[in-house]
């Protein structure tokens, strides 16, 4: 019999699985969806998935490394960082981003390039699996600039045509993306003690 916590490493690699089926079989049959809605979507479903493979790997739980899926977790923080890859790439070539990002973000011109160039660093440096102790406390602060003055404005979204319990929708994936990115600074603070 497994026990409770190998139960939930199962149940959180099964649960990434269903959600992958999930979503390509809603997001490629909706039609309504626009391209960069359906990118915004996308992005998050990722990184999602990627929260779903860093609560699988167990790297957060004090255990012997034999029972830890140690291939998840850079996995997970791997697809987490490319959802900052993914929001950034929408900065760039989405027009509504970009004008939300330059009228809801205080200063919005001189941060637009900065968070731009920190989050691409940022990024990259987590995809490569360098060991940089602030990485995941700097993707942290980019995810929340994104949630707090971007997503949380479901007056200008409306106004784009988002539906409101789409964005509803969004803005809980980002929360749950929050939680993913808090895991992975914890579980990176560990293996520093360590």
């Amino acid at each position: 019999m497994m026990g409770s916590k190998t139960q939930r490493s199962l149940f959180a690699l099964i649960g990434s699985a269903l959600y992958l089926i999930n979503c390509i079989l809603t997001q490629g049959a909706d039609l309504q969806l626009s391209e960069w809605l359906r990118a915004r979507l996308i992005s998050r479903d990722t990184a999602l998935i990627g929260c779903n493979f860093v609560i699988a790997s167990r790297a957060h739980e004090n255990l012997i490394r034999r029972y830890r899926l140690r291939n998840l977790y850079p996995a997970g923080s791997r697809l987490l960082a490319l959802h900052i890859l993914f929001y950034i790439a929408l900065l760039y070539y989405s027009p509504q981003d970009k004008k939300a990002f330059l009228s809801l973000v205080p200063l919005g011109n001189i941060t637009l390039p900065l968070y731009m160039c920190i989050g691409l660093t940022c990024s990259i440096t987590q995809l490569s699996d360098l060991k940089i102790s602030l990485t995941s406390t700097i993707i942290i602060i980019l995810h929340l600039i994104l949630v707090v003055f971007i997503d949380l404005d479901f007056r200008y979204w409306t106004s784009c045509k988002v539906d409101y319990w789409m964005q509803v929708e969004i803005v809980a994936k980002d929360v749950t993306i929050f939680g993913g990115l808090m895991l992975i600074n914890y579980t990176s603070n560990l293996k520093k003690k360590s």
